[in-house]
């Protein structure tokens, strides 16, 4: 063999120690210690002993069970309907989508969750549309409606003591709006604060939800000037329906934003410190480890090889 093809060999055994390198990196993202991998489009982050799983955003998304976890359970928004109104005379807000909670604990890990977050309804001058459905599929599905669009009013509350005001279609996740004549400031209608409420179905609230202080599937509103739909709220992740504003308490009502997007939040029980060495086995972690140290060694020897003949050759010239 020349020296020439020796360099190029010894240069090649470098290239591959250097692509072992590249290819161990894994394509999933970093685990959270004791909870696994966070998957494409979900927000996964440990809050002491629970982990929790957040779809936020609407779409279609799988996640597989951990190794190793117990104790798994599921909130299910589905999105806001969106309002109508048509600018000249009136308009109707939309209302929240259903909360559902649910109990995984007896699906086996391993198993792939198919999870769809509901796009909020359209906000139209006349068409606008209900929100989309909300679900996860895990052994078995479970599924929260989405909001209707504005089509109606049923309940009115007194806005500034002097006007009366609609409030939306009077449903949200936890129901019908307050009585009517009710302060504007405490009738819209209610959603489900997944911490403290029953769901849409009037299941319990669940223990390890018990920190969740958001609100999930208000129903949207119908203010008058001078209450002021801007800055409006983010809803997207709220399941909460479109707000309409009248800008006079006679007519002209105004619209300007879709129904929220719908929501899945998974929480379970972060695996113990003698469990995440077995739980990042079971995902590759430990594969990509050892993977990227023979990768790293090949590189090193394969470069120190190089130089050396190099060397040889210069003195070879000489």
């Amino acid at each position: 063999m020349t020296v020439a093809r020796k360099a190029a060999s010894i240069a090649g055994m470098g290239t591959v120690g250097f692509a072992l390198v590249g290819s161990a990196v894994p394509a999933f993202a970093a685990p959270v210690a004791g909870c696994g991998d966070a998957p494409v489009g979900g927000d996964l982050t440990r809050l002491g002993d629970v982990c929790e799983l957040d779809f936020s955003d609407s779409g279609s998304y799988s996640w597989t069970v951990p190794s190793g976890l117990s104790g798994l359970y599921a909130v299910v928004a589905g999105a806001g309907g969106g309002a109508e109104a048509d600018n000249v005379s009136w308009g109707y807000a939309g209302s929240g989508g259903e909360v559902e909670y649910v109990d995984l604990s007896s699906q086996p890990t391993g198993s792939t969750a198919q999870i769809v977050v509901g796009a909020g309804g359209a906000t139209a001058d006349s068409g606008a549309s209900d929100g989309e459905d909300s679900s996860i599929d895990l052994g078995a599905v479970t599924t929260a409606a989405g909001g209707v669009s504005g089509s109606t009013y049923v309940q009115y509350c007194i806005a500034d003591g002097n006007f009366s005001t609609y409030v939306g279609n009077g449903d949200g996740a936890g129901g019908p709006a307050g009585t009517a004549g009710d302060d504007c400031a405490t009738t819209t209608a209610p959603g489900v604060a997944p911490a403290t409420d029953a769901d849409s179905s009037g299941d319990a609230a669940l223990a390890i939800f018990l920190t969740f202080t958001e609100t999930l599937g208000a129903g949207g509103r119908v203010l008058v000037a001078p209450l002021a739909l801007d800055p409006q709220p983010a809803l997207d992740g709220t399941g909460r329906g479109a707000d309409v504003q009248y800008v006079d308490p006679s007519s002209v009502p105004e619209s300007n934003t879709a129904g929220g997007d719908g929501r899945v939040i998974l929480r379970y029980a972060a695996l113990d410190d003698a469990d995440v060495d077995s739980e990042l086995a079971n995902t590759g972690g430990a594969d990509a480890t050892g993977a990227v140290a023979l990768g790293g060694l090949l590189a090193a020897a394969g470069a120190a090889a190089l130089v050396l003949s190099r060397r040889r050759a210069l003195l070879q010239r000489d």
